[in-house]
């Protein structure tokens, strides 16, 4: 095994064991972007695997929202949460 190698895998086990220890978290980030993005049924998993691999970092995720003014068929008006700028890695 080549040093680098093994310098990274250290620094996957530290990230992957910080992340153990902030399992809520974890929990909302993944649960944030899976709201962000419905279409994907596996977001919520494939975000909690990679935080608790050590593949990324809880920072590593965010998701900004906006308001949006709709409208009905009957042109009522209401406000939506719109996710903008998704940062995952």
């Amino acid at each position: 095994m080549r040093p680098e190698t093994l310098s990274i895998e250290i620094d996957s086990a530290k990230l992957a064991a910080h992340n153990r220890s902030q399992m809520v978290r974890c929990h909302a980030v993944a649960q944030t972007q899976a709201r962000a993005d419905r279409s994907d049924p596996h977001v919520y998993n494939r975000t909690m695997c990679h935080l608790l691999a050590g593949l990324a970092a809880i920072d590593d995720y965010n998701v900004d929202w906006v308001k949006q003014a709709r409208e009905t068929v009957t042109e009522e008006k209401f406000m939506v949460l719109v996710p903008t700028n998704m940062r995952r890695p």
